[in-house]
């Protein structure tokens, strides 16, 4: 449930979807599936509500993708820029600038995993990476890329891109390094594709292999190719000094004869459209060929127009063509959703959203009439991936973090549903609570570890949890549990003196809490005198008497209690007879009332227990 992406348009007659995402938040459950990093459970809100179906199973398994080492190295990084963008944003006016730099940012990771993929024997991985190179990197120069010009920008793209996608499957193409005389045909077919693809030194350097500088007529050739005219902000900082330069340069190609394939190079680089398209093998080759000897001063703005008449010379796309035929033509909405079917790694589509989304690209709600969210979805839909894994659910948190209230129900339930297994992570999760305000999952967080440490005898903890979480009842509970044990002798002094008597706090939070944890420390100092008295120290008698007449005024715990500490006394005045007088005939009054009250409370008479 949740797998599949919003939707952006209906059919005349086609009933919408249900938002299939309303689901997520806190119906999420992650216990079944933690560790995993890969799978999680979600509700399903549409199913067994008066159906045939109702007693069916309520919960569904997505699963994404595993990641691989190298993978979750890139998502660290990813992570930091994701982050450091946000900080950066605070009082920055060149906002577009700062979005292309960290479009840049992110490409090394990716060409590194495609590298590291390579040399582990994982082709189909890496290919899938390249992919994703090729698609930001267009993504970039149509969207994220403040500049205007974009024939260099597509060349080099086209250079970057057409050995890994538009040539590692076809037939006729030939490397560089063995294209020669004696394969010609082939030879110079994939030399006029290295000139159409503005690989102009690519195709110098084949040429010379096959002895084309031999002629004067191949030098010719070879000395064009050399001086293709490009912005290249150096020598021709302006389009006017680019437009210039090109019809000279054009002048000069027009000028030169020649015969057979050099012929054929000549026309390419007239911008012949009949040559050009006739070696082009794609859509995209003959629209950087048309850029680069046609039209090299053109903007994006423009380009749509050219853009179309490209595309309409060929048919049959696949789903990764028609996703770069989307890019080019404006239509982002739906390359996302082609990117989505091709890319099936949610990491990679959240980041490029998140960054057309800065740049202004994406539209915050896809309808009018609808509370959808593409980015947020994106972002939800990848945090979720990883929000299962142990090594990286705390990366989530960010992403969740941008969500708004989806995103925060999200951030409750990971903090939550997720197993606490040390103290550093308890620590982790409360400082969470605190960074995202979310005061019923801090306490829920205490609330669990506190009955872990109960179910583990370990007393004091437990008391420190539930003060914590402001569970005033169960601090009652297990102040009595330790006041017993200590009247009865049991060693578990070091629980309640690990115990946090921070009483002014305590105080201002429940006073409830402040009377249990005060009785408890009263308790604790009485059964300390106790054990001296025991120990033969009779001048401690009267102070251990006094604080049990103290405990008995306040009217705290239960009948049960009260009838300990009465017996307690009672033993240590036994002790202390024939000595120094421990009690005033008032004291002795007091404890008299408080033994009569005990027993009329309990409804019991002194003849009915011993040590009543």
């Amino acid at each position: 449930a949740g797998s599949s992406a919003p939707h952006f348009g209906l059919e005349e007659g086609e009933e919408k979807p249900p938002p299939k995402w309303e689901s997520y938040g806190p119906f999420t459950k992650m216990k079944a599936t933690w560790g995993c990093g890969n799978e999680i459970f979600f509700h399903d809100y549409h199913r067994g509500r008066g159906k045939p179906d109702r007693g069916k199973s309520l919960f569904d398994l997505k699963a994404w993708p595993t990641l691989t080492p190298q993978e979750k190295i890139l998502l660290h990084d990813w992570h930091r820029i994701f982050h450091g963008i946000r900080k950066s944003m605070h009082g920055c006016k060149d906002i577009p600038g700062l979005v292309h730099q960290t479009s840049l940012q992110y490409l090394p990771g990716l060409i590194t995993l495609s590298e590291s993929l390579s040399l582990g024997n994982k082709k189909e991985d890496a290919e899938l990476i390249e992919v994703c190179r090729i698609i930001w990197i267009l993504f970039q120069i149509f969207y994220l890329d403040p500049s205007l010009n974009v024939t260099q920008q597509m060349a080099e793209w086209m250079r970057k891109c057409s050995p890994m996608v538009f040539n590692s499957n076809d037939p006729n193409y030939l490397p560089t390094e063995n294209m020669d005389s004696k394969d010609g045909e082939k030879s110079w077919e994939s030399i006029m594709r290295l000139v159409i693809n503005g690989s102009t030194d690519e195709a110098i350097e084949a040429l010379i292999r096959m002895g084309v500088d031999d002629s004067k007529e191949g030098r010719t050739v070879i000395e064009l190719l050399g001086e293709v005219p490009t912005l290249d902000g150096k020598s021709r900082s302006t389009t006017i000094e680019l437009l210039n330069e090109f019809h000279r340069w054009k002048l000069r190609v027009e000028a030169c004869a020649t015969s057979g394939h050099l012929s054929s190079l000549l026309s390419i680089m007239r911008g012949d459209k009949k040559t050009l398209e006739f070696y082009a093998q794609n859509p995209f080759e003959l629209l950087v060929g048309r850029l680069i000897y046609e039209k090299p001063e053109i903007t994006k703005q423009d380009i749509r127009v050219l853009v179309t008449e490209c595309t309409d010379q060929y048919e049959d796309f696949d789903e990764f063509e028609s996703c770069l035929k989307a890019i080019m033509d404006g239509d982002i909405m739906d390359a996302l959703q082609k990117c989505q079917v091709i890319v099936d790694r949610p990491w990679f589509l959240a980041h490029l959203v998140d960054l057309l989304a800065l740049a202004g690209w994406i539209p915050k709600k896809i309808e009018e009439d609808s509370e959808q969210n593409y980015l947020e979805y994106c972002l939800i839909e990848y945090a979720s991936s990883i929000m299962t894994h142990p090594t990286l659910w705390q990366l989530s948190i960010a992403y969740f973090a941008q969500c708004g209230e989806r995103g925060k129900a999200h951030i409750r339930t990971l903090i939550e549903s997720k197993p606490i297994q040390s103290a550093r992570e308890s620590v982790k999760m409360l400082s969470m609570c605190d960074t995202h305000s979310l005061v019923a999952s801090r306490s829920a967080i205490c609330n669990r570890l506190g009955a872990q440490a109960l179910r583990n005898e370990r007393f004091g903890e437990a008391v420190n949890w539930y003060v914590r979480s402001g569970a005033s009842q169960m601090v009652s509970k297990v102040c009595i549990t330790l006041l017993q044990r200590l009247l009865d002798d049991e060693d578990v002094g070091a629980d309640v003196e690990s115990v946090s008597m921070n009483f002014s706090t305590v105080k201002k939070r429940s006073r409830k809490m402040w009377a249990s944890l005060t009785l408890l420390d009263e308790v604790h100092s009485f059964c300390k005198l106790r054990a001296e008295v025991r120990k033969g120290e009779i001048g401690q008698a009267k102070e251990a008497v006094q604080i049990a007449l103290k405990i008995l005024a306040k009217k705290l715990g239960h009948a049960g209690l009260w009838l300990k500490i009465l017996s307690e006394c009672a033993k240590i005045l036994k002790r202390c007879s024939g000595n120094v007088p421990v009690l005033s005939s008032r004291d002795s009054l007091k404890l008299l009332h408080h033994l009569e009250h005990t027993c009329t409370f309990s409804k019991l008479s002194p003849g009915e227990d011993e040590d009543s």
